[in-house]
């Protein structure tokens, strides 16, 4: 026996090289050399088996498939090509109840997922198809445009679909942000980012600040005043009262533009910072060269109609002669100026001066408003250093209250 050793280990080591390189033409050859190869194969009849039925040959693929779960039961791609068959032939409950265990099995056999998609939303079951969908999303970036618009289509379509899309997203997949942002592209789909943004507050994946940002500020930009003022009061996000958000000017986190919008570029320098007098407390500084037009800082407003009194305390460390800032409160669809404050440049530099600014919100066209701190840029260059704090905005009218 020993004498055959060396022979015995040559054709061991051959079978195992041919082993080795049988495992990837199986794999990645041509479904009709593979067959030639490794006819034998499970993973190979289901290759084959595939093939037949692109090829629209479904018989042979029905016989392949067969053949490969034969030797192989569990094999799901051979399992999902005779689930297909069986539904191109109108056996859709056995199609369903084979389709559905190939998807089970394997989360990367996007075909199975994909008719079991279909297959759910056929049956109204929303909850199993969008989990297929989901499943297609992660794996595939390529889809998620698709699997994006199947989504809104669903919950556009049909109420009942809503709460499973919004079970989806309370999960916080991966495809998360970039789902609502694709919702923004259509205008229509307004009632639905409503939706998610409100029912998704009673999970425990609320729109995080960035998605709340987003809806903001979009529908600021597209005038969307009556949903933008639904969903602030039903997510209390911030919260209606104050007024006026973060008026002592600390260092919070709240979402623009329902917060100080502080304004950035050439010739402004402008951000919450101490007091020079006063370290504990925060407030606002913003140095100007009194010659730029960039804005210096703003706040978006909901305020009903009535009147109202915006107060404050202004320090200016460093003033020309003539003023170079203002506070304006106007509304943000006509642009109409509704009061002015121009903080004093003979004051004294050391010392806060309090303010007060009285101005009415008409009924029309003024569903919303800017409080701004604009700049009055002069012919040459002269810096101002200014300070703001402790802002209030309090309704004179009995009758006035928050939106």
């Amino acid at each position: 026996m020993v004498k055959y050793l060396p022979l015995i280990l040559i054709v061991a080591a051959i079978w195992l090289a041919w082993q080795i390189i049988l495992s990837p033409i199986a794999q990645r050859a041509p479904p009709a050399m593979a067959i030639r190869v490794a006819p034998g194969s499970p993973g190979v009849l289901g290759r084959a088996a595939e093939a037949e039925v692109l090829a629209g040959r479904p018989e042979n693929g029905r016989r392949l498939a067969g053949l490969a779960l034969s030797k192989a039961p569990f094999n799901v791609r051979a399992m999902r090509v005779f689930g297909l068959i069986e539904a191109e032939d109108g056996r859709l409950d056995a199609a369903d109840g084979i389709l559905t265990l190939a998807g089970n099995w394997s989360l990367r056999d996007d075909p199975a997922h994909a008719w079991l998609v279909q297959q759910r939303l056929r049956q109204g079951n929303y909850v199993s198809a969008l989990a297929h969908a989901d499943t297609l999303a992660r794996r595939q970036v390529e889809h998620q445009p698709q699997v994006f618009r199947l989504f809104t289509a669903a919950a556009l379509a049909d109420p009942r679909a809503v709460g499973p899309l919004v079970g989806l997203l309370s999960k916080n997949p991966p495809w998360r942000l970039n789902y609502i942002r694709s919702l923004y592209k259509a205008p229509e789909n307004a009632p639905l980012i409503a939706a998610l943004a409100i029912n998704l507050e009673q999970t425990p994946a609320p729109f995080d600040s960035a998605e709340l940002q987003l809806l903001y500020n979009t529908w600021v930009r597209e005038g969307r005043l009556d949903g933008l003022a639904l969903i602030r009061e039903r997510l209390g996000r911030p919260p209606l009262v104050p007024l006026l958000v973060n008026g002592a000017f600390a260092e919070t986190t709240e979402t623009p533009p329902f917060a100080w919008i502080i304004g950035v570029g050439p010739g402004v320098q402008a951000g919450i910072t101490a007091d020079d007098f006063n370290p504990r407390e925060s407030a606002l500084r913003v140095q100007y060269d009194g010659f730029a037009s960039t804005g210096l800082a703003r706040q978006f407003l909901l305020l009903r109609p009535g009147a109202y009194t915006l107060t404050g305390a202004a320090r200016m460390e460093t003033a020309p002669d003539e003023p170079r800032m203002i506070w304006t409160v106007s509304c943000s669809q006509t642009g109409a100026e509704l009061g002015r404050y121009v903080p004093s440049t003979s004051q004294d530099p050391t010392k806060w001066a309090s303010f007060s600014l009285e101005f009415v919100v008409p009924a029309e066209r003024c569903a919303a408003q800017w409080l701004r701190l604009e700049p009055r840029p002069g012919d040459r260059r002269s810096t101002v250093v200014a300070w703001f704090d402790r802002f209030e905005i309090t309704g004179t009218d009995p009758a006035v209250t928050p939106r």
